[in-house]
């Protein structure tokens, strides 16, 4: 990596990009080829100055506990005579059965909710 001289406003808009990216910083700027300590040192002096919001929440890394908006519509009649429910998480699609285990289902939104 070659030292980049960036601005404010460009260190303001890489956060902003890493964090609604899903990745953690370090992910981001090796993929982004960018120093992840330097980014860490610019989140760290923004928020100081109040530039950045402190510990602003990236909805890909959501707490354990909270499930993401999904939307579920029913599709058809499989040949069993349940119905089968489209599931959409960010941009994914999957159909589940009706009766597809509810914990299953939290489990599969939070997965595709990581990749979005």
């Amino acid at each position: 990596m070659d030292a980049v001289r960036r601005s404010k406003d460009e260190w303001l808009e890489m956060i902003s990009e890493q964090r609604a990216s899903g990745l953690s910083i370090r992910e981001w700027c090796e993929s982004n080829e960018v120093n992840h300590n330097t980014m860490k040192d610019w989140a760290r002096r923004l928020r100081k100055e109040g530039s950045l919001a402190k510990g602003k929440p990236n909805p890909a890394r959501r707490p354990s506990g909270s499930v993401p908006w999904v939307e579920a519509v029913p599709v058809s009649r499989p040949p069993s005579g349940g119905t089968e429910y489209l599931v959409g998480v960010g941009g994914f699609a999957v159909t589940v059965p009706a009766n597809f285990e509810k914990e299953s289902l939290l489990r599969l939104c939070r997965a595709l909710s990581e990749l979005c």
